[in-house]
């Protein structure tokens, strides 16, 4: 579990690192948007697009028009389970 304030890509991807207590993937991983600029964060949505032994790619999306968010600072709650 944890929280990351960052900035995504121009594709939209944050990259989260951590430790995992296996040394495997973990089993699932859920991420969330933290409070996002001009306060909008119902617009967006957190997709986790790889869950590895030791980092996560997340990728923001724009609910609105389908897109990935372009280059922009975010903060993203997150839990991974390992089994």
């Amino acid at each position: 579990m944890g929280f990351h304030v960052g900035s995504t890509n121009e594709n939209g991807v944050l990259l989260i690192g951590y430790d995992s207590p296996t040394g495997k993937a973990p089993t699932m991983m859920l991420a969330g948007i933290g409070p996002w600029n001009e306060n909008k964060a119902q617009n967006v949505d957190a997709v986790v697009w790889e869950a590895a032994a030791n980092h996560a790619q997340i990728r923001i999306r724009n609910l609105i028009t389908g897109q990935w968010v372009p280059k922009n600072p975010v903060r993203v709650s997150w839990v991974a389970v390992w089994q």
